[in-house]
């Protein structure tokens, strides 16, 4: 019995011996060493060259484990004795292709110190490989060298900087990557479901075609501060699981190739404006993006871009620059109501706008009637969107085209005329604040309302609009208005300036007055210096302690005219503390003379049903006198409204009216107020009690 056991022992003890196998080799040896070809662990140190792995892919397929750190691979070169194929030159330092492919049995590799590259499909299909070290000298790794493996993650060191394709593709058990240098070949991940978290080094400059193609669990990709990639590739995320992706920060990024990002679930997308290219259905039918944005250099919307994102809000993503939106670029695109054609689009593909059924109102600002392709808006209802052409002329055309015509066009409107009576005034203004408000308009017109074309209205619509009305930005004009902007209903309030003395260099605050004979909740008014006098810049301010009062103001184009305006963001009543608006303040040039004229022209009032009127002129003598004083005393006003010269005096008199051509014509005044009608529309000089007026009689 005892003999029995000591037999058993020492069969297992053969046994085990033959599991592992520590050798010292010399290049081409490594088969003269190895007698069981059944062992399952390899340790090699010495020298080894493209035979010994020849023979370790034949013949030792039971292999789990192999350590080849103390080994050094020299150069082989046999032309009349291939290895591998066909292949017959090996350089040192390098992994032959396919020296372990298929080995399923093996779980871990140490690679040689001082190793440079890794062949083509050299460890692919080896599933059960879950451990790699790859040694900080390595440069190199050719196409699917660890494809179909059973690694679960892979970091790259620092050396790396040439990737084949297809390297690690079909991985399912890979869970992170980490790549500091090289560029992400095609493919290279391709179908690896569990890769979740991707680490890119700011070296790498492209990601391949098909990179990341089906990493279903790869739910975002940051990408590094100053990162170099100038290129994402053909279906780089195609099916992946990206959820969003900020590409904002990638200065360098030129492209983003066809079907990008297709079939994703991302649901934001943030590229940077040097992006010139983007490619074929780059964000097809990934159903829950929302938000995007077309990089200004992008000309084309390629064909099927946005092709069934039920959900994007791309009502505004085109831009001036845009000429052409491809084939299907935004079919099935259900989600905006208001879509924005910029004037420079020239081309609109087949179905490019098909299935786009939430659709109100397309505003379409090109000249020329752009080319169609076929179907164009199938399956819209067509005469229930509304399509907005701002110019007549060009609407006609729009009304006459093919495909165009179809679509309730709208008529030709003011930009900015918000209360449809032809002028663009403080009267829009207010109006278009109570519509923001919640409150009923009588007349109000929602497409001159939205001054920057969003399809919303906000403080910017106020902002532009009040521009408009200041004439500081006519870039929204779209025709001129056909009625005076003096139209409208009058009234004998107006705006007036005590009549003052400065000296010559002297700085003076003074008030601008409200005469009213009922409320306004916004007014605008000319104010038009005499030589030598200015209002300073920035120092037209509120007068009333009660009123918030915005108060933009604009020096026309002839140097002495300021228009001002005033109104509240909340429609309050204009509250006048002793009749005082506005306070401004005045400067007189040191060569000022002895006395001149303010003008206050141009005043229309707004009252709280937003009804426009138009307000009385004014006059005010500046004198460098002190005798200015008993013209104040005297408390004479000379004004004109509406055609009609008022003069207001305590005492009865004469006054001369002088044209411009130098005719006089005497004019009897009476105590209290005193109206002259009957006169030639132009500026005359009124002469009364030794001082004189300057007026404007339209």
């Amino acid at each position: 019995m005892r003999k029995y056991f000591v037999a058993i022992a020492m069969a297992i003890g053969v046994t085990a011996s033959s599991w592992a196998l520590q050798v010292a080799s010399t290049a081409g040896n490594l088969k003269n060493l190895v007698s069981d070809c059944g062992i399952t662990s390899l340790t090699v140190t010495g020298t080894i060259d493209a035979r010994d792995f020849k023979f370790i892919s034949d013949s030792l397929n039971k292999l789990t484990a192999v350590d080849l750190s103390g080994a050094t691979i020299v150069a082989y070169d046999h032309s009349e004795n291939p290895i591998f194929e066909s292949i017959s030159s090996y350089e040192a330092a390098s992994i032959p292709g396919t020296s372990f492919f298929g080995k399923k049995s093996l779980a871990s590799v140490v690679l040689p110190q001082g190793l440079r590259s890794i062949g083509f499909a050299a460890f692919a299909g080896c599933e059960s490989l879950t451990t790699v070290s790859i040694p900080a000298t390595v440069d190199s790794i050719a196409s699917y060298a660890f494809s179909g493996t059973g690694l679960t993650q892979v970091e790259l060191p620092a050396t790396v900087t040439r990737l084949g394709e297809g390297v690690w593709a079909r991985c399912t058990a890979l869970t992170a990557a980490t790549v500091p240098v090289a560029s992400i070949g095609n493919y290279d991940f391709l179908g690896d479901i569990n890769l979740s978290k991707v680490t890119l080094g700011s070296s790498v400059q492209a990601i391949g075609t098909g990179a990341f193609n089906g990493c279903t669990a790869l739910k975002s990709f940051a990408m590094p501060d100053g990162s170099a990639i100038v290129k994402i590739g053909n279906e780089a995320f195609v099916l992946s699981g990206i959820e969003n992706l900020d590409l904002s920060g990638l200065s360098g990024l030129q492209s983003v190739g066809d079907w990008a990002l297709a079939g994703t679930p991302v649901g934001s997308i943030k590229l940077p404006d040097n992006v010139t290219a983007l490619g074929r259905g780059a964000f097809f039918y990934d159903t829950q993006l929302a938000s995007v944005n077309l990089p200004s250099g992008v000309t084309a919307v390629s064909d099927y871009t946005f092709a069934g994102d039920s959900a994007a809000a791309v009502g505004r993503i085109l831009a001036e620059g845009n000429t052409r939106i491809g084939d299907y670029a935004f079919y099935n695109v259900s989600a905006p109501a208001y879509f924005f054609i910029p004037s420079s689009v020239s081309y609109l593909g087949t179905k490019a706008m098909a299935g786009m059924t939430g659709l109100d109102t397309i505003k379409a600002l090109p000249t020329t009637v752009p080319e169609l392709g076929d179907s164009v808006w199938a399956g819209l209802n067509q005469s229930a969107v509304n399509l907005d052409i701002p110019d007549s002329l060009v609407a006609a055309d729009y009304a006459a085209a093919e495909q165009w015509k179809e679509f309730h066009i709208l008529k030709d409107y003011l930009l900015g005329d918000v209360n449809v009576d032809g002028n663009i005034d403080v009267t829009d203004v207010t109006a278009l604040i109570s519509h923001m408000l919640g409150l009923e308009q009588t007349r109000f017109n929602p497409y001159a309302a939205d001054i920057d074309g969003d399809g919303d209205y906000n403080v910017t619509d106020v902002t532009l609009l009040c521009n408009l009305v200041l004439d500081q930005d006519r870039t929204y004009v779209r025709r001129a208005g056909s009625t005076s902007r003096y139209a409208g209903n009058t009234t004998a309030d107006n705006l007036y300036i005590d009549n003052f003395s400065i000296k010559p260099g002297q700085s003076r605050t003074v008030q601008v007055r409200l005469n009213n004979s009922q409320d306004y909740i916004g007014l605008q008014c000319e104010i038009t210096m005499p030589q030598g006098l200015e209002i300073v810049s920035g120092t037209i301010t509120n007068a009333s302690a009660t009123s918030n009062l915005m108060l933009p103001s604009r020096l026309l184009s002839d140097g002495a005219t300021t228009r001002v305006m005033a109104y509240s963001m909340t429609n309050s009543v204009i509250k006048a503390d002793d009749n005082a608006v506005m306070n401004l303040t005045v400067k007189a040039a040191d060569d000022f003379g002895a006395e001149g004229v303010i003008d206050i022209d141009g005043l229309v009032l707004v009252d709280k049903n937003c009804t426009r009127y138009v307000g009385a002129g004014s006059t005010t003598l500046v004198s460098s006198a002190t005798g200015v004083n008993d013209v104040n005393a005297a408390a004479v006003k000379v004004y004109a409204h509406d055609g009609v010269l008022v003069i207001e005096s305590q005492e009865v008199g004469t006054a001369q009216l002088v044209a411009m051509n130098g005719t006089a014509t005497s004019l009897l005044v009476e105590a209290g107020r005193n109206e002259y009608q009957g006169f030639a529309p132009g500026i005359y000089v009124v002469r009364i009690a030794g001082k004189s007026y300057k007026v404007a009689i339209r």
